[in-house]
């Protein structure tokens, strides 16, 4: 469960967007799109931290409580600031 918030809190701080947005029972389905620049690949932790942000925005979508749908765009690939602004 504390690794599921953290996640969760994390997805939120991407997406410039509230915890608050996700927690509200919707009656109409919100759609959020979150970009991802995961700047280093090399990492075991990076690939974890990639595959937490997608079991927890497919677990949010499949919530037909929260009412959400997520999108997320992934650019994984070596680069420096400049090269994430790019993707972005």
């Amino acid at each position: 469960m504390r690794k599921k918030l953290m996640v969760l809190a994390a997805l939120a701080a991407l997406s410039a967007f509230s915890l608050g947005a996700l927690s509200v029972a919707a009656q109409d389905e919100q759609e959020f799109t979150i970009g991802i620049s995961n700047s280093f690949v090399s990492s075991e932790w990076r690939t974890q931290m990639i595959q937490n942000f997608e079991e927890t925005a497919a677990e949010l979508s499949e919530d037909p409580e929260l009412g959400v749908e997520i999108e997320l765009v992934i650019e994984s690939e070596d680069t420096d600031a400049a090269g994430q602004e790019q993707q972005i």
